[in-house]
C-alpha cells in the first residue's frame, strides 16, 4: 500500500502544487525470472512525487523518484548465472538474488474537482519512467557471486480516488490560513506499469513492469 506523507514547503502564494512520500506495494511481471526469484511477488517501493504547478483544469506536471530493494527466493540457475531454472529442472546449488531499482519519472496528474464540490474526488496520472536496475546473485557457495546492471524505459498509468479531509470547515480554515493548504486527504489508487520498451542489460530480465495497488495521504497547495 502506498503511504503518502507530505509536508509544507511554502505558502499558497509561493507554491501551487503538491509533494509527498509514497510507500507502494508492487507486483512484478517478468517472463525470464518468473516467480522463482520474487519478481512476481509483492515488493515495496519508496517514492517521492512532486506536483510542480496546478494548471487549469486541475492538471499538474509531476516529477518522481523511487527506490526499491529486496531479496529473491532461492532457485537453481543456468550457466549464465542469472536465469532461474523451472522447478522440474532445478539441480545443484540454490542461489539468492538481490536487486535494487532506482526510478526517475515525469508526466502529469489530474484531480476531477475541488473538495468544496464533493469530498470524494477521482484522480489519475501518467508518466514516463526510466528505471536503473542492479541485480546481484549470491551463490550457495560463499565464493560464488554474480553482478549485472541495466536500464528499462516504460510508462506508468494510475487512477483512483481522493477522500478529502477538507470537508470540515474549521479544519479547512486552519490549514488554509496557517499552512496554505487547499486540500488534504486519503488517496486510494491502482497503477499499471508498462515497461520493457527500451531495455538494456539486466541479465535477461524482460522488464520491470507489473501493477500496484495502494492507499496513502495527499496534500495539495
Amino acid at each position: 500500500m502506498p503511504l503518502l506523507l507530505c509536508f509544507s514547503i511554502g505558502s499558497a502564494e509561493a507554491f501551487s502544487g503538491s509533494v509527498g512520500f509514497h510507500v507502494n506495494q508492487r507486483a512484478f511481471n517478468d517472463e525470464r525470472f518468473g516467480s522463482m526469484n520474487g519478481f512476481s511477488d509483492f515488493k515495496p517501493e519508496f517514492e517521492l512525487r512532486f506536483g510542480l504547478h496546478e494548471f487549469y483544469p486541475r492538471i499538474e506536471p509531476l516529477l518522481s523518484v523511487a527506490y526499491q530493494k529486496n531479496s529473491a527466493t532461492a532457485c537453481a540457475v543456468e550457466a549464465d548465472g542469472f536465469t532461474c531454472l523451472p522447478a522440474d529442472q532445478q539441480v545443484g546449488n540454490q542461489d539468492r538474488f538481490e536487486y535494487k531499482i532506482l526510478s526517475l519519472g515525469t508526466g502529469a496528474q489530474w484531480k476531477a474537482w475541488e473538495p468544496d464540490y464533493f469530498p470524494i474526488i477521482p484522480t489519475s496520472f501518467v508518466q514516463v519512467v526510466y528505471r536503473r536496475v542492479w541485480i546481484e546473485k549470491v551463490g550457495a557457495a560463499a565464493d560464488e557471486l554474480g553482478k549485472a546492471k541495466g536500464g528499462d524505459l516504460g510508462f506508468d498509468f494510475g487512477g483512483g480516488v481522493l477522500i478529502s479531509f477538507m470537508y470540515d470547515q474549521r479544519r479547512k480554515s486552519e490549514m488554509s490560513s496557517e499552512w496554505g493548504v487547499k486540500d488534504f486527504g486519503l488517496q486510494i489508487q491502482a497503477r499499471y506499469i508498462l515497461a520493457g520498451l527500451l531495455k538494456s542489460g539486466m541479465a535477461g530480465v524482460t522488464g520491470t513492469g507489473g501493477w500496484s495497488l495502494g492507499v496513502g495521504l495527499l496534500v495539495d497547495w
